[in-house]
């Protein structure tokens, strides 16, 4: 029968990533690190139920394509602004360093030429945007800042991967790179511009048009559409699928149909991502891994050893907490999936050697193999970093004492979900904010996601004054307790008079109570919480109410986004309804 040497392998993939999905939330380990031991497993080189062909690669390279769509859809053009930073600073000169580093060591040990090991150096600077915001995901990280500062990172390595792969075809032609670099470029940012263009007068109008028929159909049809032409056209013009699917993904952000999209096409995504891990696993030959075994582990702990130094050196230059720097050195400090792309290229192994090609795409995937252990490890060793209160508090002291004419900040008081969300609207504006809590749990959770945090009872005047509460402008209380509220009100309007205090409270007569007390009730209702009152603040320290409403509508997506079913919680569910 036709078309069954490409049916089989796809049926034996999705019974695999079925099975691995399965065994893998009983036992509580990463999806990811089953998929990839299973493609080891199952792969040419040990069991060969699986090989390699145009269609395991294909179906791989759709998984990237549909995570870098996904991307696109959180990316929009504010998120850009607000991540700035990263993606102007952090970003390239991680690639920079770690490709040069790298690099300069592989030309010392193998003898490689200068430009040669430049470009797999830089090629080894990437990191694996699939295996990374799979992490983030599993962790509940992807809207923190930790997480946010990995998606900036992956981004600009993502489209940078583009200029990599032209170097790596050049190698041995004689042709004019300069002049094909700066076309490349033009290509890039007309790609841009057309897609802003696209997204702003074709796809939301069309969106617009189809949602009154109210098929969700309709729009997962349009979804896959629209992800597989914008590939196809950046890929036509000698771009990449991936840069068109993220292109498309951004424009879409702008839109209010993000979320639906997303829901929409997630499982092709969670899908294809399984699959890609699982051919990933299928590159490593474990005999050849035995043979060279010294090689190998000593390419992959380099490879982690550089990246993870200079990314920590950076993020730490950066002047972020400690706890950043561990979760961030350890997310990113595995090889990627582009760089399979380059180091397979006939133009790049033909001079580098196809035996030195194997092992540093073998070191790669190992160390995209053990990210989701360290990330794990990282992430649990910074919670326990958290709990060393005092230089939390003498580091907001110190920038208080300082800096007296820069810290406006708003105190909040309680990061519960009220209080994150009010911490998020002041980061994305850039205002300074100082937070408390005395639940130790939620210190240590908020703390190790990237919020400003001390850790202290809100009762503790003096506390107040360590924090250097005498130049704020605002307080939020997220969880106001009313005994509390009364004892404390006389104390603080003498000692802060100048201090506005907001309260978020369930009804009416919450609030005038808490209203008779001279604090100002914001009743919080919406979603997510917190959202209410982190506009008021927002308003009343003067930002522009179109900058805050654009915010307020991230947020709800984002929040959205967040209430969808885990992997996890799907199967129990499913387990739940057959049960019934």
């Amino acid at each position: 029968m036709q078309g069954m040497d490409i049916l089989i392998p796809t049926v034996i993939l999705l019974g695999i990533g079925f099975t691995v999905i399965y065994l893998s939330r009983r036992i509580k380990i990463s999806p990811t690190v089953g998929f990839l031991i299973s493609g080891i497993a199952l792969g040419p080189h040990v069991l060969g139920l699986i090989q390699e062909t145009e269609t395991t690669h294909l179906l791989a390279e759709l998984g990237v394509v549909f995570l870098l769509f996904d991307i696109g859809l959180h990316f929009s053009k504010k998120s850009a602004w607000s991540l700035r930073r990263d993606l102007t600073t952090l970003a390239p000169l991680q690639m920079l360093l770690s490709g040069l580093v790298i690099g300069s060591s592989l030309s010392l040990v193998f003898g490689l030429s200068a430009d040669l090991a430049l470009l797999v150096g830089l090629a080894l600077s990437l990191s694996s945007t699939a295996v990374v915001m799979q992490v983030v995901a599993d962790l509940k990280q992807t809207e923190s800042p930790v997480g946010k500062t990995a998606k900036a990172v992956l981004i600009f390595q993502d489209i940078a991967a583009i200029f990599l792969l032209i170097l790596a075809d050049s190698l041995g032609q004689d042709q004019d790179l300069s002049n094909l670099l700066l076309l490349t470029i033009a290509k890039t940012c007309a790609a841009f511009a057309m897609a802003l263009g696209l997204g702003r007068y074709v796809l939301g109008p069309l969106m617009r048009t189809i949602i009154r028929f109210d098929d969700p159909e309709l729009f997962m049809v349009l979804g896959l559409l629209i992800v597989m032409l914008t590939g196809l056209a950046t890929a036509s013009v000698g771009l990449s699928l991936t840069l068109g699917a993220f292109l498309s993904g951004m424009v879409l952000a702008e839109t209010p149909f993000r979320v639906l999209l997303q829901t929409e096409l997630r499982p092709f995504r969670s899908l294809l991502l399984a699959l890609f891990f699982i051919t990933v696993g299928m590159m490593i030959d474990p005999v050849m891994l035995a043979q060279n075994a010294g090689t190998v582990l000593s390419l992959a702990a380099l490879l982690i050893a550089v990246k993870g130094a200079i990314i920590g050196a950076l993020v730490f230059v950066m002047r972020r907490p400690l706890h950043h720097v561990i979760q961030l050195t350890f997310l990113l400090a595995q090889g990627s999936e582009f760089a399979f792309v380059i180091l397979s290229m006939s133009a790049v192994h033909s001079v580098l050697g196809l035996a030195l090609a194997e092992q540093l795409i073998a070191a790669c995937a190992i160390s995209m193999l053990l990210t989701p252990l360290l990330a794990t490890a990282a992430h649990r060793f910074s919670l326990k970093l958290c709990q060393s209160l005092k230089a939390t508090v003498a580091n907001i002291h110190d920038e208080a004492q300082n800096h007296p004419k820069k810290m406006h900040p708003v105190f909040i008081v309680g990061m519960n979900e009220v209080g994150k969300t009010i911490a998020r609207g002041m980061q994305a504006h850039s205002i300074p904010y100082i937070a408390i809590d005395g639940n130790r749990q939620r210190f240590l959770e908020a703390t190790a996601a990237g919020y400003i945090v001390a850790y202290g009872h809100a009762d503790d005047l003096r506390f107040w004054k360590t924090l250097g509460v005498e130049n704020a402008r605002a307080m939020c209380i997220a969880a106001p307790r009313l005994e509390i509220s009364k004892k404390l009100a006389p104390i603080v309007r003498s000692l802060y008079p100048n201090l506005k205090r907001y309260a978020a409270v369930k009804d009416s007569a919450e609030g005038v109570r808490f209203s008779s007390m001279g604090l100002i009730p914001v009743y919080n209702n919406g979603t997510p919480p917190g959202l209410e009152m982190a506009t008021y603040v927002l308003r009343d320290l003067g930002i522009a109410d179109v900058k805050i409403e654009r915010w307020n509508e991230e947020e709800r997506s984002a929040y959205l986004d967040s209430q969808l079913p885990t992997e996890e919680e799907r199967e129990d569910l499913a387990v739940a309804a057959v049960a019934g």
